[in-house]
């Protein structure tokens, strides 16, 4: 063996073995250093928010976070300083693994490298009056600026979420959106305009109420696909790109934007399938809209284009719903008969005339360029 060899294979063999002394030192450091670490963790973490959180305890778990070292946290829940009045936690949750940067826990910092939430329950909650429990991450007034250190502490690289039910309830604009997520992997970076995320999620959607008075979106349906998300700091606006999302077994093209800067949640989905069962669409939508969609039927797949909008205004707890449809060479079936052979664009808007508010009232069903053979 040539000796460069030998030496390349020596400096590999030692820097292996640094970094596992190294490793275990920390383990080892942890497991005897448990409550002040613990301790530590809440003191940093309480400093920025307000509200409490609480731990019941900490264990080692050295393989989850090799090359870092890993903590699970039992029993974590975090309360809003006006959790006595709407008793709703923002998160409970039986474990939560916390992966640690070794090189800053030796000198005397917590990096949180990746953290997973594990069979717990998240619920945000927007009283009837505007007030939300995320209100404990609002930075506290101190009158000196965060930290770099602090900023830092927050930049969690990874997150991971299994057997989380999320609910998102906002009694003053009557929405109700709640998902059991089965699985969820993301990853982020953050430059300085923000933050850039990559999530994989698996997740049953048991509630997607705009309007909690007329029922709920994809009730019941399985989603599943990859969401590439970037938040702006200067815009405080959330991007999610258009990507390919599995909904219910069929396949869509979704991209949204959500706008937080006035912190009215205005956002905008977008929505596309080029070949999609009309039916399985209309189950898609809330009963006051599939009710009207299936007086029809048609056989064969169709293409769809939707828009899903809401200004954040107050004017109304409904969102503006435009949807498209293209239909070629197809049998339809309606109330009075049956066309065959037909073709036409059809639309579907719950706010028909512009001068008049959103609402079953102003909804309209319209075909245009209609061609087919009328039995």
């Amino acid at each position: 063996m040539q000796r460069w060899l030998k030496v390349s294979l020596k400096i590999l063999a030692g820097l292996f073995t640094l970094i596992i002394v190294v490793w275990l030192g920390a383990a080892y450091y942890i497991n005897h250093n448990n409550k002040s670490i613990l301790n530590t963790i809440l003191k940093q973490l309480n400093a920025n928010v307000n509200g409490k959180i609480e731990v019941g305890s900490m264990e080692t778990t050295l393989l989850k976070g090799f090359p870092g070292v890993s903590v699970s946290l039992k029993k974590v829940q975090l309360r809003d300083s006006l959790w006595a009045q709407h008793k709703h936690d923002l998160l409970n949750a039986k474990d939560i693994d916390v992966s640690l940067n070794i090189f800053s826990l030796i000198a005397g910092n917590i990096k949180i490298n990746k953290i997973g939430i594990n069979n717990a329950g998240v619920y945000l909650y927007t009283d009837s009056n505007g007030y939300t429990n995320t209100s404990m991450f609002k930075a506290k007034k101190t009158g000196e600026p965060a930290s770099e250190k602090d900023k830092q502490a927050f930049e969690i690289k990874k997150i991971a979420f299994n057997n989380v039910n999320l609910v998102v309830d906002n009694q003053k604009r009557l929405k109700l959106f709640n998902f059991l997520v089965q699985e969820l992997n993301g990853n982020i970076d953050y430059p300085d305009s923000g933050w850039n995320g990559n999530i994989k999620l698996k997740t049953l959607v048991k509630n997607f109420a705009f309007n909690t008075k007329k029922g709920s979106f994809l009730k019941d349906k399985q989603l599943e696909g990859t969401l590439v998300a970037h938040y702006n700091n200067e815009t405080k606006a959330v991007t999610i790109e258009p990507k390919k999302l599995s909904i219910g077994g069929d396949e869509f093209i979704i991209g949204a934007k959500i706008d937080l800067a006035k912190d009215q949640s205005a956002f905008a989905i977008s929505v596309r399938a080029d070949e999609i069962l009309y039916k399985n669409i209309a189950l898609l939508l809330s009963p006051n809209i599939s009710s009207k969609l299936l007086k029809f039927a048609i056989d064969k797949p169709i293409a769809v284009v939707g828009n899903i909008i809401d200004d954040g205004s107050k004017n109304s707890s409904d969102p503006l719903i435009d949807v498209r449809m293209t239909v070629k060479k197809n049998t339809i079936t309606i109330p009075s008969g049956k066309l065959t052979d037909c073709s036409f664009t059809g639309t579907f808007k719950n706010r028909d005339l512009a001068n008049k508010p959103i609402g079953d009232e102003n909804s309209a069903i319209r075909f245009y360029k209609l061609t087919g053979n009328y039995y």
